[in-house]
């Protein structure tokens, strides 16, 4: 008989309590067990010829002293067994379709030090995450690098200074999220929802942003080195102090409405003393009124 999504949740929280005593709670049950059949020993063999006596209590040392060391040895093993097992269904959750599932995740993730940049361990690195909803997620500094986030919705995730190094995120859904100072050089971004996005001072270099919406999102101080940003909708979007050097601008809609040509200078948007640099601020603040 099949087992659902449920009994398998289930049966797996089952499993990792069974190994969730720790090595203290071990030892002292086997402490008590050991200390009453010492008891026992001692009632029996107590006023006994001393010879016999004198061995009986070298063999309780000896056999104690085996007893723990083994007994920390068990205990060991089921600690190791436990983080392995929930290291495993916490990745698999952080993916989850389910919204309350994937958010719980990534907050024991964060519990067990194992999500961000600072943490030796950041289990979510090179993991796939398809069609993860994480809605309000809170991401910041957290170590996606080369992770698989397609069709993901992160809509309002906080990914502040998050590593996206090489991440997927082709047709996500970032709208508005937060990713202000993230890494997210060499990232896939084709037709990505950017809109109304904080990607200041943020690093795309060398990312494709090609088919994007960055709808008025954020980008000032943005560094977009050589990352491609063909058929890109940059509409409203905030580029001052961005660098565009080398960038792939090929039939992208620019921050004040007008489709980009080799003739376009775009240091009007990004650059506060360019003397265009007022009069297309303006145009872009009334295309905002209309």
């Amino acid at each position: 008989m099949a087992i659902n999504k449920t009994e398998k949740v289930g049966l797996e929280r089952s499993r990792e309590a069974l190994v969730s005593m720790n090595i203290g709670q071990i030892i002292l049950v086997t402490s008590f067990v050991f200390l009453i059949g010492l008891m026992m020993g001692a009632y029996w063999f107590g006023g006994a010829d001393p010879r016999i006596e004198d061995g009986y209590w070298t063999n309780i040392i000896t056999e104690g002293v085996g007893v723990l060391l083994t007994v920390i040895i068990i205990g060991l093993i089921q600690e190791t067994l436990r983080i392995r097992w929930l290291k495993k269904r916490l990745i698999r959750q952080a993916g989850s379709i389910s919204h309350p599932v994937a958010i719980n995740a990534v907050e024991e993730l964060r519990q067990n030090s194992w999500l961000t940049v600072d943490d030796n361990d950041s289990l979510l690195v090179e993991t796939r995450m398809m069609r993860a909803k994480l809605i309000d997620a809170p991401l910041e500094r957290s170590n996606l690098s080369r992770a698989n986030l397609g069709f993901a919705d992160l809509t309002r995730a906080n990914l502040e200074s998050a590593n996206m190094h090489g991440t997927l995120l082709y047709l996500a859904n970032l709208l508005e999220a937060n990713l202000r100072f993230a890494n997210l050089t060499g990232a896939d971004l084709k037709t990505a929802n950017l809109q109304g996005a904080n990607l200041s001072m943020a690093n795309l270099s060398g990312a494709d942003l090609s088919n994007a919406n960055l709808h008025q999102a954020q980008l000032e101080s943005v560094i977009l080195t050589g990352a491609n940003l063909r058929k890109a909708n940059l509409e409203r979007a905030k580029l001052w102090g961005a660098n565009l050097e080398d960038v792939n601008l090929q039939a992208a809609i620019l921050p004040d409405g007008t489709q980009w040509s080799g003739k376009v200078d775009m240091r009007r948007f990004t650059d506060w003393e360019h003397p265009e640099f007022r009069v297309t601020l303006d145009k872009i603040e009334q295309i905002g009124k209309k």
